[in-house]
């Protein structure tokens, strides 16, 4: 299965964002239709090579920050204010979003992949 990349509007560094991922599939190339048990996990990184331990964000739908209704094929990511990292300057990532049905992670298979950047907000550069 080919995963196109899904290139993400620019984050606002200090400002809450949702970012909505639509029309997802599963591992065989069919609509997700999530149910209660699957676990979803969102992971941003500066470069593949980086361990998840300096992601620059991670979000499950179990420690929260990823939310999706059950029969649904798509999930939202929220990223709060504090979540940002505090590197200085614009930041390029990538990304992606994990599926781990009935949270089973032999059965853990990436949904959806893309880029993104994180910008710095003009408020936050006034004293």
């Amino acid at each position: 299965m080919t995963i196109e990349d899904i290139v993400l509007d620019d984050l606002e560094r200090g400002d809450r964002e949702e970012i909505l991922i639509s029309e997802l599939e599963d591992g065989s190339g069919n609509p997700a239709v999530f149910s209660a048990s699957d676990v979803l996990r969102w992971t941003a990184k500066r470069s593949r090579s980086d361990s998840d331990r300096v992601a620059l964000y991670l979000k499950t739908s179990t420690a929260g920050g990823i939310t999706f209704t059950p029969g649904a094929d798509n999930a939202t990511v929220v990223i709060l204010p504090a979540d940002h990292p505090t590197i200085p300057g614009d930041i390029e990532f990538l990304w992606d979003l994990q599926l781990t049905p009935g949270g089973d992670v032999t059965q853990t298979v990436t949904i959806a992949k893309g880029t993104g950047r994180v910008v710095g907000d003009v408020s936050s550069a006034a004293p």
